[in-house]
């Protein structure tokens, strides 16, 4: 009898959708209570102000006027037009995605007089200002941070793209002032133009903002059929996703090996739902009609059977972002940066202090428990300089966005969870990191998943820095991942047959196509339960086997058959056209999970 780990005989084989377009007109307010879901739904809104200031005429407000002149009479004669809308009053919810927002203007009979697609200025309005007071020599401040400075003419309107503009009003970090409106430059005369105000008569040629907008895609739920064994091929993933711009299409990856992103790897399925799986990690990507994309990943396990699979989330399947104090960038965003940083160090005198955050995007079923889960860092030019560089991972518990974080709105963080990472003992010294703990608590609730803070154990002013490759590094092979072992703990391992811890085998011998093993003591034996058995080759080639509730292991296999009598178990393997004279090898599954294994010579 010859008993291998594990992994040593493993090496040996090779919806509901909403979707919505909001328009702001000045002239009614339309209360919104409910949109409709899979369809686009318009609605009106009044503007809450608007005016035009003119520079000839600096202490006169221009506030109830139906007409809004927008050109350059002369160098020191021109006009300004301010109008703000009501987003808020609309309900937009500020994790929503702006498609597309613009601010439309209907000229009057005077016309644009030859405007053309640099014509106009659109700005951000910084200050609060009042339509009634507004005047040239009492300006609310402007911005020029994602100023528009081309416009379109739609044959009917003058369009302006404020999708940047609206959105970060949505989300909070542009307080909703309104929009300056001026020529472009202000110091060459034009011909005169001249448009519509909210005061307008005719309600269809009052200004108006347009907004088509979603709710990001997300899964609130998963049904895993986890294969039948660690060699089947009937596990499945059916998915439940809400929100996102619909008709969606998909496409499934196998996360096993480390891909070469933003190549995509090859696609294994493009339905929603994953069936014929082997244990294992599996991507899915699904694109919405607007070009929107959400990534999850999958872990199928096996049923009453241990299963080791490791997972590449590449940049798709893992969000990381890095964050520092240092004054200037504490507003910056950094979720493409090459590295992961925990650091207290200076810059130009300036004491700062440096973490990341990472946020695998993977389901976790809770029927399968982690009994390992080992995350694998690469090391990038660590310097404890004035101290040891001990560091940590903690939970997070409130969402966030990796292409929005920042030092100023990083989320909440709790030691709940905590992994110790150790100080690093050389500059690029790769660490391998305990966080099963984290994967047991999330798999709990998959939708309070909100990753991890890497951080310093402390941050004295004393310079010191752990530093690894992030997801968005250039070399595929250091990227982080995660090397699982899973199992269904809960499963009743003791109703069906199963061999003793240590296989006390006394007798074994093939006669006649049969194998036939006979054990020192008698085993219980349970009707319609069976002890999982796979038959290999001396090539390691698995050539029949079956799972513990008597199927075969795999859809492509014969299932074996054997009968048992107290202490003797009886193989029949005639019908395998097996090779008189060759190895074999029986992997016998215990229960604790481990495997034994038997070598024997068939003969008939």
């Amino acid at each position: 009898m010859i008993t291998k780990s594990n992994n040593e005989f493993l090496n040996m084989k090779s919806r509901p959708i909403h979707l919505f377009q909001i328009t702001f007109t000045c002239f009614l307010l339309v209360c919104l209570g409910n949109f409709n879901a899979h369809a686009q739904t318009t609605s009106s809104a009044s503007c809450s102000a608007d005016a035009y200031v003119r520079s000839s005429t600096a202490t006169t407000n221009y506030g109830t006027i139906d007409t809004i002149p927008l050109w350059v009479r002369t160098t020191s004669d021109y006009h300004r037009y301010y109008v703000n809308f009501n987003i808020a009053a609309l309900g937009i919810p500020s994790n929503a995605v702006i498609y597309l927002a613009e601010l439309r203007m209907k000229p009057t009979s005077v016309g644009e007089g030859g405007a053309g697609t640099s014509s106009f200025m659109l700005q951000s309005v910084s200050s609060s200002w009042a339509e009634n007071t507004v005047k040239w020599n009492a300006q609310p401040i402007t911005s020029a941070v994602n100023q528009v400075s081309t416009s379109s003419f739609n044959g009917t309107k003058r369009v302006f793209d404020v999708k940047i503009l609206v959105q970060n009003m949505v989300n909070g970090s542009l307080t909703n002032n309104g929009f300056m409106i001026r020529r472009n430059p202000e110091t060459t005369t034009t011909s005169r133009c001249q448009y519509h105000s909210k005061e307008a008569t005719t309600s269809t040629n009052r200004p108006e903002l347009v907004i088509q907008w979603y709710i990001p895609m997300s899964i609130t739920s998963a049904t895993v059929t986890h294969a039948s064994s660690g060699i089947s091929t009937n596990g499945a993933v059916s998915p439940t996703i809400t929100n996102g711009s619909g008709s969606f299409t998909y496409k499934w990856f196998d996360l096993a090996t480390a891909n070469s992103w933003p190549t995509e790897p090859s696609t294994i399925s493009t339905s929603l739902n994953l069936t014929g799986k082997a244990p294992g990690v599996y991507g899915l990507k699904v694109t919405g009609t607007w070009g929107d994309v959400y990534y999850m990943a999958f872990l199928i396990g096996a049923l009453c059977e241990p299963v080791n699979l490791t997972f590449h989330p590449g940049p798709n399947f893992l969000d990381d972002a890095f964050i520092y104090s240092l004054p200037v960038h504490v507003n910056t965003n950094f979720g493409s940066y090459s590295v992961e940083q925990a650091a207290t160090w200076t810059s130009g005198g300036i004491w700062y202090e440096s973490r990341s955050l990472m946020r695998f995007k993977l389901w976790f079923d809770p029927v399968i428990s982690p009994l390992v889960a080992d995350l694998h860092l690469m090391g990038s030019n660590h310097l404890p300089d004035q101290r040891t560089n001990d560091a940590q991972l903690i939970k997070i518990t409130a969402d966030w966005n990796e292409n929005t974080v920042t030092y100023t709105n990083q989320p909440a963080s709790s030691t709940s969870i905590l992994s110790d990472v150790p100080p690093t003992t050389s500059t690029t010294e790769n660490k391998v990191i305990d966080i099963k703990n984290f994967w047991s608590a999330w798999s709990a609730s998959n939708t309070t998943n909100y990753g991890m803070l890497f951080k310093l154990d402390s941050y004295a002013t004393l310079r010191t820095r752990q530093q690894y490759f992030s997801s968005d590094y250039a070399t595929t092979s250091d990227h982080p991942y995660i090397e699982f072992q899973v199992d269904e703990v809960t499963c009743d391992r003791t109703s069906y047959t199963m061999f003793k811890r240590e296989l006390d085998a006394g007798y074994v011998s093939t006669f006649q196509g049969k194998l036939k093993i006979q054990f020192t003591e008698e085993y219980e034996q349970v009707a319609g339960k069976k002890v999982p058995l796979n038959l290999y080759d001396e090539n390691n080639t698995l050539i029949a086997s079956i799972g513990y509730d008597g199927t075969s292991g795999g859809t492509l296999l014969p299932a074996l058959t054997y009968q048992f009598d107290d202490n003797h178990h009886l193989l029949n393997l005639s019908t395998y056209s097996l090779t008189v004279g060759k190895f074999y090898i029986l992997e016998l599954t215990k229960s604790t999970g481990e495997k034994e294994y038997i070598r024997f010579i068939y003969a008939n």
